[in-house]
């Protein structure tokens, strides 16, 4: 009798701290996607500034990659040949790739976009895009990178020199 009374009381007690145990649990995989979803974001931001930081100078992008969704970059290390770096963000895929598609900076990538500023701090429209010189008169990149994973959002915002100052 004791024996069942136990079970019982244990039984009770167990059900009531389900729920609250559910609530932990889906929290702490809420905290782990923001967690993930931040730390790509900024992998990806700080990929991109180091490589505007090392670069010699901007590059217009290929054909069909837009200016506002990529960037080319040229970077010339001492004793090494000149590399060119190929930043695209595939809306499709939400991937921001590096270089070649079997590189990638980071997934679930919702959005990316960039800003370039001329060395007077003014922003360049698309008017002053077309012309085949204009990034030699980019002094500055910003991005914005929108990762979401698992329904967590993190957003980065990051301003780069071009090239070493």
């Amino acid at each position: 009798m004791e024996l069942l009374v136990a079970v019982a009381v244990s039984a009770i007690a167990l059900g009531a701290a389900w729920p609250w145990l559910w609530n932990a649990a889906e929290t702490a995989r809420a905290i782990d996607a923001r967690a993930q979803a931040a730390t790509s974001a900024a992998f990806a931001a700080r990929s991109i500034v180091a490589d505007l930081e090392l670069a010699s100078g901007l590059l217009a992008p290929p054909a069909g990659v837009a200016p506002e969704r990529g960037l080319y970059v040229q970077q010339r290390r001492h004793g090494e040949p000149a590399e060119s770096v190929l930043i695209v963000w595939d809306p499709t895929r939400q991937v921001l790739w590096r270089k070649t598609s079997s590189s990638y900076l980071a997934d679930h990538v919702e959005s990316f976009a960039t800003t370039y500023f001329d060395r007077l701090g003014r922003p360049l429209g698309p008017a002053e895009m077309t012309f085949a010189d204009w990034p030699d008169s980019v002094a500055r990149v910003r991005i914005v990178l929108v990762v979401v994973t698992r329904g967590e959002r993190s957003s980065v915002v990051r301003d780069a020199l071009v090239g070493p100052q």
